[in-house]
């Protein structure tokens, strides 16, 4: 009878702790809810269309041709250009001067990779003219740390993030493609056929939209990734077949 005792007692402990557990692991699930829903509500609060100056370091010539606002509401979101005596003011979500290094900028936009990793469409482009910094900025040397663009930052921030949520319970799969549009026409970064890549209009790709909201592209190649390296791999891939297409043109 004392083991018998003895066995539901331990049978009850054991349901008990159970019991604790499944609301503890509830609690983290519907925490990592709430922080979503606040996190992104705060990014909308900031607007859901941003755009940010990044100044690049100044020639020889162009000295004294930039300045920055040093009081009043345009602290750190404006710019003056000046120009044959003339100058020309502009304002912005936030300024990156000239002294802004790779740190500085992903720092304000990785809240929107962490959007993204919510379930979020996220975009973030650069434009500029030839020579401006674009390259440098989005992908900068991935071969030194501090030297890293927003891409390979953006790629150890999802994957070091997923990882940690997956250990919680959450499910994620990632798919990269990347595409080009050269003179309006959509080409396959990621075509294995080197001539399918520089033939890109006769494949006539599509973009569609879903009844969810989706944005695809037809017939894109879609490869799946489990590791930074492999979408770094890709991204090489990628960069060469924009240069193929460079030179194809130029000859």
């Amino acid at each position: 009878m004392e083991t018998m005792s003895e066995y539901e007692s331990q049978k009850r402990m054991l349901e008990d702790l159970q019991l604790r557990l499944t609301e503890a692991e509830q609690k983290i699930v519907d925490g990592e809810k709430l922080r979503k829903k606040l996190h992104n509500t705060i990014l909308e609060l900031k607007g859901n269309i941003r755009v940010f100056c990044r100044v690049r370091p100044l020639l020889s010539n162009e000295s004294g041709a930039v300045s920055y606002p040093n009081n009043g509401e345009n602290i750190g979101r404006g710019v003056e250009l000046i120009h044959n005596t003339q100058s020309y003011s502009f304002a912005f979500d936030k300024v990156f001067d000239h002294s802004a290094s790779q740190e500085d900028v992903f720092t304000e936009i990785s809240q929107l990779v962490q959007s993204a990793l919510d379930g979020y469409k996220v975009c973030i482009f650069a434009y500029g003219q030839t020579g401006s910094g674009k390259t440098h900025t989005m992908m900068g040397n991935p071969e030194f740390n501090d030297q890293k663009g927003l891409i390979p930052r953006s790629l150890e921030q999802i994957f070091q993030t997923s990882q940690c949520l997956m250990s919680q319970g959450w499910k994620y799969k990632m798919q990269a493609s990347m595409l080009e549009i050269y003179n309006e026409t959509i080409r396959d970064l990621l075509a294995t056929s080197r001539t399918s890549i520089q033939d890109g209009a006769a494949s006539k790709y599509n973009i569609k939209h879903d009844v969810n909201g989706n944005t695809q592209v037809s017939d894109l190649t879609i490869v799946d990734v489990r590791s930074i390296n492999e979408v770094s791999s890709l991204l090489k891939r990628a960069a060469q077949s924009r240069l193929t297409r460079s030179s194809f043109e130029i000859q």
